[in-house]
């Protein structure tokens, strides 16, 4: 069984999903009732089962969440407590790739605030799928005199000509929304 306890009352979450996902099983997907938190969940004994919980907005953006991992054995019954908080959220609109003046290609977005991503991870449309391409780990960030965090992401060489892109920010709550990466 999984309890979530009530959501905050500083946060706005209108529906809340489970995904179970591991190397040798097929994705587990279960929405959480918001009036119970309740639900029960068979998964398949195993190594490295990782429990995702995503809490998504009204606008259906991914906006909290947890993730944890665990080693189940047959017919072991296992409470796990899942911490969560905020995931990464692009303030306005999409990032940006360009070349600038020292031609390197950079990725520039904008946050609101500072979510701590560890990463950033790349997808290119490949047959009407997102697929991933890369994990970035190696960016710079500043912030401005209005609080706004700017991501840097340097010297990543993508096919804009052939393909589509989109990008997401991990924090140790999980992937954030994905958002299209555009030309300016």
């Amino acid at each position: 069984p999984l309890q979530a306890d009530p959501v905050p009352g500083t946060v706005y979450v209108y529906s809340i999903i489970v995904n179970v996902t591991a190397n040798d099983m097929e994705t587990i997907t279960r929405d959480v009732p918001l009036d119970t938190g309740r639900i029960t969940l068979e998964v398949p004994a195993g190594s490295q089962r990782t429990f995702e919980v995503v809490g998504y907005d009204d606008g259906g953006n991914r906006y909290y969440g947890g993730i944890a991992t665990v080693d189940l054995s047959p017919g072991q019954q296992v409470n796990l407590n899942i911490e969560m908080g905020e995931l990464f959220y692009i303030a306005d609109g999409n990032p940006y790739y360009y070349q600038n003046q020292s031609q390197e290609w950079i990725i520039d977005f904008p946050a609101y605030k500072q979510y701590n991503p560890v990463a950033f991870n790349i997808y290119k449309m490949v047959n009407d799928q997102w697929v991933l391409e890369t994990v970035i780990t190696n960016f710079t960030s500043m912030v401005d005199q209005y609080n706004v965090y700017t991501y840097t992401i340097k010297n990543l060489i993508l096919d804009t000509t052939n393909y589509s892109y989109s990008l997401s920010g991990v924090n140790i709550y999980g992937e954030g929304n994905i958002y299209d990466i555009y030309l300016p």
